[in-house]
């Protein structure tokens, strides 16, 4: 990844099942990508990630997953440093579960630290249950209210 954004990337980071250690081989590897210069229009960032995507196959670590039936299909997102500090709803998983492989000046452990302190300023909790994980953001809602993290 380095190679292939330069100085542009500023973190990567590893988060559902497979960062939980719950990763079966036919679970994907979801990453999220934080690079400046990324392309604005949805199409042609979905290119630029198919052409990642693409390199990053043909690299020694993704074929010894491969060989070794291990989760190999990857899933990932890529944001502008700018679009992480608006606080997409994407972090909410990854303050929990994230591995952060990769952080430039640790831009992306001070963003996730900063929603940390929202959340528990509004005592948010994180519900499991049997389907799945899920956020009570703020238990005492009123109706009309407008939550900000």
């Amino acid at each position: 990844m380095l190679n292939l954004f330069n100085e542009n990337l500023y973190s990567i980071c590893l988060f559902g099942s497979l960062a939980r250690g719950e990763a079966k081989p036919e679970s994907d590897i979801d990453v999220l990508v934080v690079a400046e210069g990324l392309p604005n229009d949805a199409g042609l960032r979905y290119k630029k990630a198919f052409e990642i995507k693409k390199k990053l196959k043909e690299t020694e670590v993704y074929k010894k997953l491969k060989k070794a039936n291990k989760p190999c299909l990857i899933s990932e997102i890529y944001l502008t440093p700018k679009e992480v500090e608006k606080h997409p709803p994407i972090l909410l998983d990854i303050i929990e579960d994230g591995i952060i492989l990769y952080d430039k000046k640790e831009f992306l452990k001070n963003v996730l630290n900063e929603i940390k302190r929202k959340l528990k300023i509004l005592g948010a909790k994180r519900i499991s249950t049997s389907k799945g994980k899920y956020w009570i953001l703020k238990p005492n809602l009123k109706l009309g209210e407008e939550i900000k993290i």
